[in-house]
C-alpha cells in the first residue's frame, strides 16, 4: 500500500496557519519554513499551495476591513459612475465593431457577386472560343479536301466545272467565318489564282 502523500493542500495550509499563529509575518512564511513545519516535501509541490494560501489570506484580510458608511456611499457612487462610463464606452465600441463587421460582410458579398459574374462571363467566352475553334477546324478540313480534289482535276473542262463549285463553297466558308469573327469575307489567293488559270484560253 503506498505511503500517504506528504504535501497536500490541507497539510500545507495547516502548516502555514501554525506559523502565522506563532507570530511569523505573512511575507516571511516561505516554502522553506513550511517544509520545515511539515518535516519533508518538495518545494515544487509546496510552492503553488503556499501561494494559494497567501492569496486567500490576503483577500480575507481585505474583506475584513471595516469601511466607513460615508466612504462606502461615495465609493458606491464612484463605482456606479465608472461602471456607467465603462458600459457606455463598451457599447459604443461594440456598435462600431458591429458596423464594421456588417460593412465588411456587404463588401465581401459584393466581391463574391463580381467574382460569380466574371466566372460566368469567362465560361461563356470559353464556350464561344471552343465553338469557333471547332468550326474553324471543320472548315479547314473541308478546304483541304476540296484542294485535294482540285489537284486531281487536270483536265480544263473538268477543272472549270469544279472551280465554279469550289468558288461557291469557298464563298460560303468565307461568309460563315465572317459571321463568327465579324470581319468582311475575302477571296482566298488560291481561289483567285485558280479562277484566272481556269479562264485562260488554251493554246
Amino acid at each position: 500500500m503506498p505511503a500517504p502523500k506528504t504535501v497536500t493542500p490541507e497539510r500545507v495550509f495547516e502548516a502555514a496557519d501554525r506559523l502565522m499563529d506563532k507570530g511569523v509575518p505573512l511575507v516571511e512564511i516561505t516554502n522553506s519554513r513550511v517544509r520545515s513545519e511539515l518535516g519533508k516535501g518538495s518545494f515544487e509541490d509546496i510552492n503553488p499551495l503556499l501561494r494559494e494560501w497567501k492569496t486567500n489570506r490576503t483577500n480575507a484580510s481585505i474583506i475584513g476591513i471595516e469601511i466607513p458608511e460615508q466612504f462606502r456611499t461615495e465609493l458606491n457612487e464612484f463605482g456606479s459612475r465608472i461602471w456607467r462610463m465603462a458600459a457606455s464606452e463598451a457599447m459604443e465600441k461594440a456598435a462600431s465593431k458591429l458596423a464594421d463587421y456588417q460593412r465588411i460582410e456587404r463588401e465581401r458579398d459584393d466581391l463574391y457577386a463580381e467574382v460569380d459574374a466574371v466566372n460566368a462571363k469567362l465560361g461563356s467566352l470559353t464556350d464561344n472560343v471552343n465553338a469557333l475553334n471547332g468550326a474553324l477546324a471543320k472548315l479547314n478540313m473541308e478546304v483541304a479536301v476540296h484542294h485535294g480534289k482540285l489537284s486531281v482535276y487536270r483536265d480544263k473542262a473538268d477543272a472549270e466545272g469544279y472551280m465554279q463549285s469550289a468558288e461557291l463553297l469557298l464563298a460560303d466558308i468565307g461568309q460563315r467565318l465572317s459571321a463568327m469573327t465579324g470581319q468582311q469575307p475575302s477571296m482566298p489567293a488560291t481561289t483567285k489564282t485558280a479562277k484566272k488559270t481556269a479562264k485562260k484560253p488554251s493554246a
